[in-house]
Protein backbone atom coordinates (compact mmCIF):
# COMPACT_ATOMS: atom_id res chain seq x y z
CA UNK A 1 0.00 0.00 0.00
CA UNK A 2 2.85 2.29 0.95
CA UNK A 3 4.60 1.61 -2.59
CA UNK A 4 1.55 1.99 -4.40
CA UNK A 5 1.03 5.77 -2.74
CA UNK A 6 5.05 6.69 -3.10
CA UNK A 7 4.59 6.13 -6.98
CA UNK A 8 1.36 7.82 -6.99
CA UNK A 9 3.48 10.59 -5.69
CA UNK A 10 6.15 10.83 -7.78
CA UNK A 11 3.90 12.67 -10.92
CA UNK A 12 2.83 14.95 -8.52
CA UNK A 13 6.40 15.87 -7.38
CA UNK A 14 7.70 16.07 -10.71
CA UNK A 15 4.69 18.82 -12.19
CA UNK A 16 5.19 20.55 -9.04
CA UNK A 17 9.31 21.06 -10.19
CA UNK A 18 8.52 21.79 -13.50
CA UNK A 19 5.53 24.74 -12.42
CA UNK A 20 8.49 26.46 -10.21
CA UNK A 21 10.95 25.95 -12.79
CA UNK A 22 8.99 28.47 -14.96
CA UNK A 23 9.25 31.14 -12.68
CA UNK A 24 12.26 33.78 -13.02
CA UNK A 25 13.24 36.74 -11.11
CA UNK A 26 12.59 39.84 -13.11
CA UNK A 27 14.16 43.50 -12.59
CA UNK A 28 14.00 46.89 -13.91
CA UNK A 29 13.81 50.50 -13.45
CA UNK A 30 10.18 52.42 -12.92
CA UNK A 31 10.54 56.41 -14.62
CA UNK A 32 8.22 59.04 -15.43
CA UNK A 33 8.30 61.39 -18.12
CA UNK A 34 11.17 63.31 -17.58
CA UNK A 35 13.40 59.70 -16.77
CA UNK A 36 12.90 60.40 -12.84
CA UNK A 37 12.84 57.55 -11.06
CA UNK A 38 9.74 56.71 -9.35
CA UNK A 39 10.10 55.38 -5.67
CA UNK A 40 6.87 53.93 -4.14
CA UNK A 41 5.37 52.31 -7.51
CA UNK A 42 3.69 49.52 -7.13
CA UNK A 43 4.53 46.30 -9.27
CA UNK A 44 1.88 43.48 -9.42
CA UNK A 45 0.91 40.45 -10.89
CA UNK A 46 -2.30 41.46 -12.29
CA UNK A 47 -5.20 38.76 -11.28
CA UNK A 48 -2.82 38.44 -8.14
CA UNK A 49 -2.06 39.71 -4.40
CA UNK A 50 1.68 39.42 -5.46
CA UNK A 51 3.64 42.37 -5.88
CA UNK A 52 6.00 45.04 -4.96
CA UNK A 53 6.96 48.52 -4.76
CA UNK A 54 9.97 50.25 -6.21
CA UNK A 55 12.83 51.06 -3.80
CA UNK A 56 14.24 55.15 -3.80
CA UNK A 57 16.36 54.56 -7.44
CA UNK A 58 12.81 53.35 -8.97
CA UNK A 59 13.90 49.86 -9.32
CA UNK A 60 12.13 46.54 -8.52
CA UNK A 61 12.41 42.93 -8.78
CA UNK A 62 9.57 40.47 -8.27
CA UNK A 63 9.32 36.60 -9.17
CA UNK A 64 7.29 35.80 -11.99
CA UNK A 65 6.29 34.05 -15.04
CA UNK A 66 6.81 33.93 -18.37
CA UNK A 67 2.75 34.07 -18.82
CA UNK A 68 2.30 36.93 -16.11
CA UNK A 69 1.62 40.32 -16.97
CA UNK A 70 2.84 43.32 -15.06
CA UNK A 71 0.92 45.92 -13.42
CA UNK A 72 2.88 49.07 -12.91
CA UNK A 73 1.13 52.38 -11.29
CA UNK A 74 1.47 55.23 -9.39
CA UNK A 75 -0.72 58.09 -7.49
CA UNK A 76 -1.62 60.34 -10.38
CA UNK A 77 -0.12 58.38 -13.03
CA UNK A 78 -1.79 56.15 -15.54
CA UNK A 79 -0.99 51.90 -15.06
CA UNK A 80 0.87 50.19 -17.52
CA UNK A 81 0.46 46.64 -18.32
CA UNK A 82 3.40 44.80 -19.70
CA UNK A 83 3.40 41.00 -20.51
CA UNK A 84 7.03 39.32 -19.37
CA UNK A 85 7.38 36.71 -22.03
CA UNK A 86 11.40 35.87 -22.03
CA UNK A 87 12.11 39.05 -20.56
CA UNK A 88 14.03 39.10 -17.39
CA UNK A 89 14.48 42.99 -17.52
CA UNK A 90 11.61 45.66 -17.91
CA UNK A 91 12.23 48.83 -17.48
CA UNK A 92 9.25 50.89 -17.93
CA UNK A 93 7.76 54.99 -18.00
CA UNK A 94 4.68 55.97 -16.54
CA UNK A 95 2.77 58.99 -17.84
CA UNK A 96 0.82 61.56 -15.75
CA UNK A 97 -2.67 61.00 -15.46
Amino acid sequence: MLKKIALALIPLLGFAVMATAQNKQISGKVTDANVDPIPGASVLIKGTTTGTATNLDGTYSITASAADILEFSFFGMKNQFVEIGERKVINVTLQDD
